[in-house]
């Protein structure tokens, strides 16, 4: 069973000692970040929730990928972020390329269309006048008359009323002339057969996602991202580290930008064991939050650094 140490904080929630979002919308504490003096645990008790919740939510997703979602090792964590969008994506394509029914309209226009041109060209094959001009020609030369225009006729087609051409095995790859019974039955079974449809599928995939704007990057674990196009609503998914504070601030450098700042955003302080302080916190600057960065303001002029999952949109 994947392993998942991640929990809430304030999981037993209580609204006597947890803002509300009226409260906490309005809070200064919020706004500004946290002042000298006395902070207000309910303040507080909201914030780490909606943050431990986000974090939570995560690696539960995370875990029911099968993957391992703890906090021991942090490129440990990343692969085991990367598997589990691997997994789940490759899990919806798996699941579209054994559903029979996945192109049952595609298929079914086709066949309405064959079936259309079948009966047309019955109709034309059964009509004695389709021909006329040919048959007469033959005529001609059958009862030693004189020809005009060209004299080479293809020995093979024998002109008979309502004549038929033998329909062939749809496995078959002779040059013999192909009539609409075998046209039809051959398309339909392209169409319905599963690996055909999956080597179809499988040369254009890559291509088709990249089209439509899905795409990640890891080649950066303190600055990555995973865009899932416009497929999904222009959503893109990305996280890293900060480097160690200067003047109390630290700023984190997205590896793909927002379309605007209307995305959410959840730091976590990361602190060194030798570090003898307990209560570092870290808060979102509101003025300092753009497209391509987001500056956090952290309780100790050089602590704590900070881990940071961000999701947004692409376009604003």
């Amino acid at each position: 069973m994947p392993e998942n140490n991640f929990m809430i904080f304030n999981e037993a929630f209580k609204e006597i000692d947890t803002m509300n979002d009226s409260e906490y919308q309005a809070a200064t504490q919020r706004q500004k970040g946290v002042a000298s003096g006395v902070a207000d645990r309910r303040l507080h008790n909201k914030f780490y929730r909606q943050a431990s919740i986000m974090v939570k939510s995560l690696a539960n997703f995370i875990e029911a990928q099968g993957q391992d979602a703890t906090d021991e090792d942090e490129s440990v964590l990343l692969d085991s972020l990367q598997n589990a969008f691997s997994a789940f994506i490759g899990t919806l394509l798996e699941s579209h390329d054994g559903d029979a029914n996945a192109h049952a309209k595609i298929r079914q226009l086709i066949s309405n269309a064959v079936s259309s041109a079948s009966s047309g060209l019955n109709s034309h094959n059964v009509s004695s006048s389709a021909h006329s001009a040919k048959f007469a020609e033959y005529l001609k030369l059958s009862t030693g008359g004189t020809v005009a225009g060209p004299t080479t006729f293809k020995s093979s087609v024998t002109m008979q009323a309502a004549s038929t051409i033998p329909t062939q095995p749809t496995s078959s790859n002779n040059t013999n002339i192909a009539n609409t019974a075998f046209v039809k039955a051959a398309l339909l079974a392209f169409l319905t057969d599963r690996n055909f449809i999956k080597a179809v599928m499988d040369a254009i995939g890559s291509e088709t996602l990249s089209q439509y704007g899905v795409k990640y990057n890891f080649d950066n674990p303190n600055a990555w991202s995973i865009s899932l196009g416009r497929l999904f609503g222009g959503l893109i998914l990305q996280g890293g580290a900060t480097p160690r504070p200067a003047n109390n601030a630290t700023t984190a450098t997205f590896a793909t930008s927002f379309g605007g700042t209307d995305y959410i955003i959840v730091p976590v302080g990361v602190i060194d064991a030798s570090d003898n302080k307990w209560g570092l916190t870290v808060n979102v600057l509101k003025d300092y939050k753009k497209a391509d960065s987001c500056t956090f303001r952290t309780s100790d002029s050089i602590a704590p650094a900070c881990y940071y999952f961000a999701v947004g949109m692409l376009v604003a």
